[in-house]
């Protein structure tokens, strides 16, 4: 940011808190008189300089003081966010704010392991929710559903999970060792497992066709609602087109969105031009809908949509929006996360990321909080992908494919 280099730390200090005592009370300043305010402001602003006048004087290793004064601003800015308790609205490092953005850039190159890892909110676990085939985390036996417990010895129990991304991620060539706990027929083990980095191209969108029950089905695994999505998604379904795809499975688990507008493109795939995908309501902008501009090309092919509870935000506009034209929807309930976010990014790369409105579907069905609710709801079986490599709930999606395909 411009100001980390313009003011010292105190003043860094001292404006955040600052800002902190202007954000809370200006919502009821008419009711209360203003020297209130400028006295509470006052008061805040000589607490904190004389905190940091007895620490510059009297602290034990002073060295260490001016050794993490960027740090400890960055800290309190973004310790400042986060007391407004919304998981969505977050200040981003430079580092943790060019992940965020590799990741929905899919940029070839990304130097890694190929995994996806997920958190659930409030809980401690990292888990594994996909491993890249042919990648080489699949090429040392990393299944989905691994537990992560410490990279390198160090225990990750604690840490936020762009932090352990980070410790696994490094440079082709150079390896990481993880402890691994995994749920097996006869119980847990917990093992260690070397595995070496490489250059990993990472698309959001991958398709197989697959000859089931006398139908040849196109199977399109989504990953995220990238910059690319909708044009890659243009090239894989085209394929399978030409193979003779009957009916397709749209896989959306573990899908933690992306770009909105993105999302309404791929939208444009499926609904025909000019249909309402989307409403959006913002407190300090303008609301708007957005309406689907593509040719529609997959309107008539049955489909099915497969969800799990990583599905999220964009995905969940794709998955709500198609559940209004008819598709069934199979798996488990959504992640339920229908609040809009806007970033600015700052000069020294860091960057805000705050929510700014919510969205509802075509027919005013809000997900946030809520999630959307399969209309064929299953489990997924994870011993018998461990055991057997059997995924249930796509199963269990192909066979109700199968079924409209042959009502068709």
């Amino acid at each position: 940011m411009k100001f980390l280099k313009k003011y010292s730390f105190g003043d860094v200090i001292t404006i955040v808190f600052v800002l902190l005592i202007g954000m809370v009370v200006g919502a009821v300043i008419v009711l209360r008189k203003q020297d209130f305010f400028l006295d509470n402001e006052q008061y805040i602003s000589s607490k904190f300089e004389k905190i940091k006048t007895l620490l510059s004087k009297e602290y034990v290793t002073p060295e260490k003081l001016e050794e993490n004064q960027e740090e400890m601003a960055e800290g309190s800015i973004a310790w400042y966010v986060a007391w407004l308790g919304d998981p969505f609205t977050t200040y981003l490092t430079k580092k943790k704010n060019t992940m965020l953005f590799n990741n929905l850039k899919e940029q070839s190159g990304v130097e890694g392991i190929g995994v996806y890892l997920e958190k659930e909110e409030n809980s401690e676990v990292v888990t594994v929710s996909e491993v890249i085939k042919y990648g080489p985390a699949y090429d040392a036996g990393m299944k989905k559903g691994d537990q992560i417990l410490a990279i390198e010895g160090t225990d990750i129990q604690g840490k936020a999970l762009e932090d352990v991304i980070e410790m696994i991620r490094g440079e082709k060539g150079s390896t990481v060792t993880l402890q691994i706990s995994r749920k097996t027929m006869t119980g847990e083990s917990d093992f260690f497992i070397t595995i070496p980095r490489k250059e990993i191209n990472i698309p959001s969108v991958a398709s197989e066709l697959q000859e089931f029950e006398g139908k040849k089905i196109g199977i399109f695994s989504i990953s995220s609602i990238s910059e690319h999505t909708s044009q890659l998604f243009v090239k894989e379904s085209l394929e399978l087109m030409q193979q003779g795809m009957q009916g397709l499975v749209l896989d959306l688990r573990g899908n933690g969105g992306g770009y909105l507008e993105e999302a309404t493109r791929f939208l444009g795939h499926f609904l025909p031009k000019g249909s309402l995908t989307v409403k959006t309501k913002y407190f300090a902008f303008k609301d708007k809908n957005f309406y689907s501009d593509g040719v529609g090309e997959l309107k008539d092919f049955p489909m099915v949509v497969l969800i799990d509870q990583l599905t999220a935000s964009a995905s969940e506009i794709i998955a709500q929006a198609l559940r209004e034209q008819g598709v069934t929807i199979v798996g488990m309930k959504s992640y339920g996360k229908g609040s809009i976010q806007s970033v600015q990014e700052f000069a020294d790369g860091s960057s805000l990321k705050y929510t700014v409105g919510e969205r509802f579907s075509a027919k005013d069905f809000s997900i946030n909080g809520t999630g959307i609710v399969p209309d064929v709801e299953i489990p997924f079986d994870a011993e018998n992908y461990e055991k057997n490599l059997f995924d249930n709930q796509l199963d269990l999606a192909k066979k109700t494919l199968a079924t409209l395909l042959e009502k068709n």
